[in-house]
């Protein structure tokens, strides 16, 4: 039986991120659940138009949830809850490459259709280098570890016996990256300025696990 030796490479670097998604939120509460679906709907469409006027893709915006539901509120009276009418939601991801965009887009659906926004949320397109060049890092890292390993022993590092990849992670580096906008809670009274987002960098990671023969001859 052949003999091996397993190890996990990794590795770090640092990249400045390529997409933002963020997560708008239309939701409305009225007495009738047709009333708070009318509502959301309107609202919906104001969304829809930002959207276009803002010339984001289609392909880069999806809907993440409809409903429309019993809304309930907890009595301190009568320590149960109690219906306060119906709440309808429409929840919608879109995903910016143009950092730009992102203080734009908040701006515009808080002050015209009253939405609720969280993020952005930052990381790497799928063909940023970025992630090509960590994980290149860390098979060669994995090779050191194994040489050491195997040389310690007295024998010779052999051909490779399996690889696997358990991914590439990534997240903010917590020195550098501002703190990103806060979420509006509701359209405010007056028109809000646009306000400036900063990408940061991230921390990217990647590792993978690597099995090679060893030769002892």
């Amino acid at each position: 039986m052949t003999a091996t030796v397993s190890v996990r490479g990794r590795a770090t670097i640092t990249a400045e991120p390529d997409e933002a998604q963020i997560t708008i939120e239309i939701s409305a509460q009225k007495k009738h659940p047709d009333d708070a679906l009318a509502e959301a709907t309107e609202r919906s469409g104001i969304l829809e138009q930002i959207f276009r006027e803002l010339e984001i893709d289609e392909a880069a915006i999806g809907t993440g949830g409809l409903s429309v539901g019993a809304h309930n509120e907890y009595d301190g009276k009568s320590r149960r809850y109690e219906r306060r009418g119906f709440r309808a939601v429409n929840r919608v991801f879109v995903t910016l490459g143009d950092p730009a965009l992102v203080g734009k887009l908040l701006k515009e659906v808080t002050d015209r259709a009253g939405a609720e926004v969280s993020g952005p949320y930052w990381r790497l397109a799928l063909d940023n280098p970025a992630r090509a060049d960590v994980n290149r890092l860390a098979v060669e890292d994995a090779r050191r570890k194994a040489e050491t390993y195997v040389s310690a022993l007295g024998a010779r590092l052999g051909p490779i016996h399996s690889i696997k990849e358990p991914g590439v992670s990534f997240e903010p580096r917590p020195r550098d990256t501002p703190v990103p906008a806060p979420a509006a809670m509701a359209a405010p009274q007056a028109a809000a300025p646009t306000i400036e987002v900063h990408t940061g960098s991230l921390e990217v990671t990647g590792a993978v696990e690597v099995s090679f023969e060893i030769d002892q001859d």
